[in-house]
């Protein structure tokens, strides 16, 4: 998550404003093609081609678009759909807007 966070009144962190998303990624080889997705509370929201730089056998990607998510609890995917299929998600909070 990338955004600006803070602990609500619950002990519970919980994010503001728009913001996007990131993941590390690897492979066993240098300059690996892979197709992804991101979903978001089960949507796809993005879907493409990439690969890792040359000479190198992981990196961190980032969503291209950024989202304002409303209050309450949703859920991230990133997910590599080829060569191999691999998935890894994340909850987290909205803050609650003020009245």
């Amino acid at each position: 998550m990338q955004g600006s966070s803070k602990i609500n009144s619950d002990g519970i962190t919980c994010y503001t404003g728009s913001f996007n998303f990131g993941a590390g990624i690897g492979a066993t080889k240098p300059g690996a093609a892979f197709s992804y997705q991101w979903v978001y509370n089960g949507k796809v929201i993005e879907s493409g081609s990439s690969r890792l730089p040359a000479g190198s056998r992981d990196n961190y990607v980032f969503s291209k678009d950024t989202i304002d998510p409303p209050d309450g609890t949703h859920t991230v995917t990133y997910r590599i759909t080829s060569p191999v299929s691999r998935t890894k998600s994340v909850t987290f909070t909205m803050c609650p807007t003020a009245p």
